[in-house]
């Protein structure tokens, strides 16, 4: 079950509304994009923080969930990039929560 929902799809009401709408449905992915990226990589700072006082086997799985939210940043920012949601040179937050 994907626990996401799917944007609407696009439609030929919206292209003939003019570039205006265009521009706002730009910002708004935009807008979802970075703050995905910032809420991940803020979940990945809270386990950075919670790693620090685990051990054994706590400690290891905190250790793969912070790899886990790493690839997921990584993946979102580079599919991001790919489709032109987000234009490298405009967008230098992190990539990581942790170096690897």
């Amino acid at each position: 079950m994907n626990r996401f929902r799917q944007p609407p799809a696009a439609t030929d009401s919206a292209e003939s509304s003019g570039p205006a709408v265009g521009i706002v449905e730009d910002g708004l992915r935009i807008d979802l994009v970075r703050s995905t990226i910032n809420g991940l990589f803020a979940a990945g700072l809270d386990l950075c923080a919670a790693r620090a006082m685990a051990d054994g086997d706590a400690a290891d799985r905190i250790d793969r969930a912070i790899g886990e939210l790493d690839d997921a940043i990584a993946g979102l920012r580079s599919r991001s990039f790919e489709f032109g949601v987000i234009d490298l040179t405009e967008h230098r937050s992190a990539t990581s929560v942790v170096d690897r």
